[in-house]
C-alpha cells in the first residue's frame, strides 16, 4: 500500500518526468486520497504547471531513461521542437541549463524557454526553485509564465523574451553605461533586491552578468537558479530549498568575502554583488582583478580594502564612490543592513552630485 506523498515525492510528481510505474502508483494513491490531492493541486497552482503541450507526456516511454532526449542534450539546435515551441537560436548557458529563444507553433508567439542539460533529479528540483522565487512580483524580475514538461527535457520554464543586452557583455565590448544610467541600473536593482530579502528569499548571484538592460532601458535581474529561500518565510520552502545555507555557491569573482569564509549568504551578500555591478558599470573595469580562482579567493580573503571606483576612473563623483566602497567593504557587519538603506544611500548621492537618476 502506497503512502502519502512527502516532500520530496510532491517535488518530484510536479517538477520531473518519472518513470510509468512510479507514476502510475502514485496517482492511484492521489485518486483515493484527498489530502494527497489537494496537496498536488495547491503545489500546481502555486508553481504555475502546465499539462504537456506538444513535447510529449510527462511519463517516459516503458524503455529507456526517464529523458529519453538525454543522450542528445548537448546538441538542441534552431529548428528542433520542445514543449510545443520550435528553437530559435540560443540566448545563454550555464552549468545547470540552457535558454533558447523559441516560438510556440501554436500561437506564433516568441518566448523565452529555460531547459536542463542534466538529468539530475535535484536539478530538475532546482529549475523549480527558481521558478518559485521569480514569483515575486517586481518589474525587474522576469516572469516564468508557465512550466512545460518535455520528455526529452523534463521541466522547462517559458518567460517572455528579452530584447538588450547582457550588462557584462556590454562593459566587456567598451560600451559601459552613462553615469545617469548606471545610477537607474543600480537603483532598480536595489528595489528589486528590497522586495526578494522582504520575501526572505537571497539571490546568491547578483552580478553583472545577470543584470540584463533591455532596449527600452528596463532593468532585468536574472538567473534566480542559486536563491536561498527562507524555510521560516518562504511558501513552498520545503520544496525548494536544495542547498545547505552554508554551501559555497555563486560565481567565485563575485562572492562575499564572508562566503569564502562559510558564513551563509544573506541580503548584505547580494548587496556585495550589487557593488560589484555598480564599480564595472561605473568604471568598465573589475574591482577583483584576479585572472584565476585561487588568485581571487586570496584577494578576497585579505583585510585590505578593494580599490575605490575613483580610483580606477577620477570621474566618479566621491559621494557614488563612497556608496560603492561600502557596498564592497569586506565586513559584511559595515556595509547597508538593506537593499532599501543602500538605495537611499546610492539616491543621495547621486542627488549629492547633481546627476538625476
Amino acid at each position: 500500500m502506497t503512502t502519502c506523498l512527502d516532500d520530496d515525492d510532491l517535488a518530484r510528481f510536479v517538477g520531473e518526468p518519472a518513470t510509468s510505474a512510479w507514476r502510475a502508483v502514485r496517482e492511484s494513491h492521489i485518486d483515493t486520497c484527498g489530502a494527497c490531492r489537494a496537496r498536488v493541486a495547491l503545489a500546481l497552482i502555486e508553481l504555475g504547471v502546465d499539462a504537456p503541450q506538444g513535447g510529449g507526456s510527462t511519463t517516459a516511454p516503458a524503455e529507456g531513461p526517464p529523458f529519453a532526449g538525454q543522450g542528445s542534450r548537448f546538441r538542441w539546435a534552431e529548428g528542433d521542437r520542445i514543449g510545443g515551441h520550435v528553437l530559435l537560436e540560443e540566448l545563454g548557458r550555464g552549468g545547470m541549463g540552457v535558454v533558447f529563444a523559441a516560438r510556440e507553433v501554436a500561437t506564433g508567439a516568441e518566448h523565452a524557454l529555460k531547459f536542463l542539460l542534466s538529468t539530475d533529479a535535484k536539478h530538475a528540483r532546482r529549475l523549480l526553485r527558481e521558478a518559485r522565487a521569480m514569483q515575486i512580483t517586481h518589474p525587474a524580475i522576469v516572469p516564468v509564465e508557465r512550466i512545460l514538461h518535455d520528455v526529452d527535457v523534463g521541466p522547462v520554464l517559458v518567460m517572455p523574451r528579452l530584447r538588450g543586452t547582457n550588462l557584462a557583455a556590454r562593459i566587456l565590448g567598451g560600451a559601459r553605461p552613462t553615469l545617469e544610467e548606471a545610477g537607474r541600473i543600480v537603483a532598480r536593482l536595489l528595489e528589486a533586491l528590497d522586495v526578494v530579502h522582504r520575501l526572505g528569499a537571497v539571490h546568491r548571484d547578483v552580478k553583472p552578468g545577470n543584470v540584463f538592460v533591455e532596449d527600452g532601458g528596463a532593468v532585468r535581474l536574472l538567473d534566480f537558479g542559486l536563491v536561498w529561500l527562507d524555510v521560516e518565510r518562504t511558501p513552498f520552502a520545503s520544496l525548494t530549498q536544495l542547498t545547505t545555507t552554508t554551501a559555497v555557491v555563486g560565481t567565485p569573482r563575485y562572492l562575499a568575502p564572508e562566503v569564502v569564509h562559510g558564513a551563509r549568504a544573506d541580503a548584505r551578500s547580494d548587496l556585495w554583488g550589487v557593488g560589484h555591478v555598480a564599480f564595472e558599470s561605473l568604471t568598465g573595469d573589475r574591482a577583483v582583478r584576479g585572472a584565476h580562482t585561487g588568485a581571487i579567493l586570496r584577494e578576497l580573503s585579505r583585510e585590505t580594502p578593494l580599490a575605490r571606483a575613483d580610483e580606477r576612473d577620477p570621474r566618479v563623483p566621491r559621494p557614488i564612490a563612497d556608496v560603492v566602497a561600502t557596498l564592497l567593504t569586506k565586513d559584511a557587519s559595515a556595509r547597508a543592513p538593506s537593499a532599501e538603506v543602500a538605495l537611499g544611500w546610492w539616491r543621495h548621492a547621486f542627488a549629492t552630485s547633481g546627476i538625476a537618476i
